[in-house]
């Protein structure tokens, strides 16, 4: 080969390493976007995670504090009613009037047991004993 022909040579392969050098410096410089756009792509990520655990959490929240609200209501509701049953109730009357009656049935008690005790003392009705 000739002066010529070498430097021909030379410079196209100088164009092809420079032109690989390029495309190499190119690539690199893709690498270090698609990573720089897949780190933010995660971080996005955790922050919508971040986000929805959160909003999680707060509808938890209300829904917990919505369930205690309904409870308390139904829970004085529940009472009322009961109070309103006890206090329509006969049981009341039913308790007076046992009472009552179990007052009485002492007392009959009471005076059967002395009326025996006298009648012992006496002795049979109908019948005197000399005196």
């Amino acid at each position: 080969m000739d002066q010529e022909g070498r430097t021909l040579t030379d410079t196209a392969l100088r164009q092809v390493l420079e032109s690989e050098t390029r495309a190499r410096h190119r690539i690199a410089g893709e690498e270090e976007k698609a990573a720089a756009a897949l780190e933010a792509a995660r971080a996005e990520a955790r922050q919508i995670e971040t986000d929805a655990v959160e909003e999680a959490r707060e509808f938890q929240s209300a829904c917990a504090a919505e369930a205690e609200s309904r409870l308390a209501g139904l829970r004085e509701e529940a009472e009322q009613r009961l109070a309103g049953i006890e206090s329509e109730s006969i049981l009341p009357q039913i308790k007076a009037a046992a009472e009552s009656v179990a007052r009485e049935l002492a007392g009959l008690e009471i005076a059967d047991d002395s009326k025996t005790a006298d009648d012992e003392e006496r002795g049979p009705r109908g019948t005197r004993e000399p005196a």
